[in-house]
């Protein structure tokens, strides 16, 4: 794995450091660069967190909200226009072209069509 070319010059020194003091495992050499500095601030602020819940008793409903939590925040934004995969989800609850469904399966066997 690579650096992107527009990848600030202090990363670049970091993976450059890395490969030349510590390690050459490339897996090692993955996550330093997958983990940009906001990611890993992240992952700290939950083990604090974490920690933390889990000293008061709350450890369980911590991690079930952070599930929860990690659910939400990656659920994506789908383009104006553009239609949902789930009918519920679009205006009029209108199915995609092509999807089959209770009632394409009642008007074929209605017709014949499957057999």
């Amino acid at each position: 794995m690579q650096l992107p070319a527009n990848a600030p010059s202090w990363e670049h020194a970091v993976v450059a450091a890395v490969k030349r003091h510590c390690c050459s495992n490339p897996a090692f050499l993955d996550w330093v660069i997958l983990i940009r500095p906001y990611r890993f601030l992240m992952l700290l602020l939950w083990l604090l967190a974490c920690y933390a819940s889990s000293r008061l008793g709350l450890g369980p409903i911590f991690i079930l909200c952070s599930i929860a939590a990690l659910i939400f925040c990656n659920l994506g934004k789908r383009k104006p226009g553009e239609a949902s995969a789930y009918s519920i989800f679009n205006p009029g609850v209108r199915a995609l072209p092509g999807q089959l469904d209770a009632s394409e399966i009642d008007r074929q066997f209605r017709h014949g069509q499957m057999g």
